[in-house]
C-alpha cells in the first residue's frame, strides 16, 4: 500500500468521526439568523469531503481487488449513517414533547 492511500484512509476515518461528532451537536449551535454559522458550514464541508473520500477509496479498493477492506469500509460507513439517522429520530422524538416555554428556552428567543 502506498503512502498516499494510507494518508487518504487515515484522513477518511478522521473526517468520518468528526462528521459524526458535528452531526450530533444540536442544530441550534449550527444555525445563524438567516442561514448557517461557521459550524453549520463546517458540517456541510466535512460531510461532502467524507463522502468524496469514501467514493475515492471505494474505487481504489475495487481497482486493486481489495474486497476485504472494501467490505469493512462500507460496513463502517453504513454504521456511521445509521448512528446519525437513529440520533435524528431520537432528537425529533425528544423535541416533539416540548412545551412552547421549553422551546423558547432552548432556542434562546
Amino acid at each position: 500500500m502506498n503512502i498516499c492511500k494510507k494518508k487518504l484512509r487515515s484522513a477518511y476515518y478522521v473526517f468520518l468521526i468528526v462528521s459524526i461528532i458535528i452531526y450530533i451537536i444540536p442544530g441550534k449551535f449550527k444555525m445563524a439568523v438567516y442561514g448557517l454559522n461557521y459550524l453549520g458550514w463546517l458540517t456541510i464541508v466535512v460531510a461532502i469531503l467524507t463522502i468524496l473520500m469514501f467514493l475515492w477509496l471505494l474505487i481504489l479498493d475495487i481497482k486493486n481487488k481489495n474486497f476485504k477492506a472494501l467490505f469493512k469500509r462500507i460496513i463502517v460507513f453504513i454504521l456511521a449513517l445509521l448512528v446519525c439517522v437513529i440520533y435524528s429520530y431520537y432528537d425529533q422524538a425528544r423535541n416533539e414533547n416540548l412545551t412552547k416555554e421549553e422551546l423558547i428556552e432552548i432556542l434562546g428567543d
